[in-house]
């Protein structure tokens, strides 16, 4: 079964703040949040349209039946303080489970990993990627 992808701006009076998307991998039961972005004076700010995005990508994915995804960061967030979704209410509820640390230069030994959270591009940086699941 093909993957389907749902897409969600964040407007403020009839002006696009920001977008996302996210996929839905029905045959691995999870879901992918694949891009966030907001206006570039939002970021570093108080404003909510990434927390506001990532809260409709949630419910829309949990109304769906999907109860797990998958996500990237880089592995400094995770190691400075546990990086949390604070700020999302629909995330507090997920357990997270780190399942695999890429190191700068090199890539993912899981396929589904790099082809759908890299885009298979090697990243400069160490990162981790995460199973969440709807606890």
């Amino acid at each position: 079964m093909p993957e389907d992808t749902m897409i969600f701006g964040c407007f403020d009076d009839d002006k696009l703040l920001g977008f996302a998307s996210s996929d839905l991998l029905p045959k691995h039961k999870l879901w992918i949040a694949k891009l966030i972005v907001i206006q570039e004076r939002l970021k570093n700010t108080s404003h909510d349209a990434a927390s506001a995005l990532l809260t409709h990508i949630t419910e829309a994915a949990e109304g769906l039946g999907y109860k797990q995804h998958l996500s990237m960061v880089p592995s400094k967030f995770y190691k400075d303080q546990p990086y949390k979704w604070r700020h999302v209410n629909a995330r507090q509820r997920y357990t997270v489970t780190i399942l695999e640390e890429v190191l700068a230069g090199q890539r993912s030994q899981v396929p589904l990993h790099w082809s759908k959270l890299y885009g298979e591009q090697i990243f400069p940086v160490d990162t981790m990627v995460r199973l969440s699941k709807l606890t």
